[in-house]
């Protein structure tokens, strides 16, 4: 079974600015040093060469929406999950959304996640895992 991932959005942007050929702006990131986006990079790129590494997407594109607020279709993020959609390592999920987008999750769960855009990043993690995925955030 493939080891599969949710990727935040911060992780692609991280690696989108740490990214030599990406025109992503390393001073708009969440991480200032330099040496962190470089590590998150190097994940990156090793996620990306792994045909058992998969990564998790929804069917109805809610998380690539999220990402593509803050990514172009030239960002580094943006061109490795595609790149995993092209080479079919994604696990395809579904989550539920309400009428702003925002994924609906368990009671208990909702009150943690305080970010309502990342809660369709839990919200398929929790998909793929009752899917017997083993899947990390």
């Amino acid at each position: 079974m493939a080891d599969t991932r949710v990727l935040d959005t911060n992780v692609l942007i991280v690696a989108s600015a740490a990214d030599e050929c990406s025109l992503f702006d390393e001073n708009a990131t969440p991480v200032q040093e330099k040496e962190y986006r470089d590590k998150v990079l190097a994940w990156v790129h090793a996620f990306e060469k792994d045909a058992e590494r998969h990564v998790v997407l929804d069917w109805d594109w809610h998380m690539c929406t999220e990402y593509s607020k803050k990514l172009t279709e030239q960002d580094y993020g943006w061109l490795v999950m595609m790149r995993k959609r092209d080479h079919d390592q994604v696990d395809w999920v579904g989550i539920e959304v309400d009428d702003n987008g925002h994924a609906l999750l368990p009671d208990e769960l909702s009150a943690a996640v305080s970010d309502l855009e990342d809660r369709k990043m839990v919200a398929a993690v929790l998909a793929a895992k009752a899917d017997e995925h083993v899947c990390k955030l």
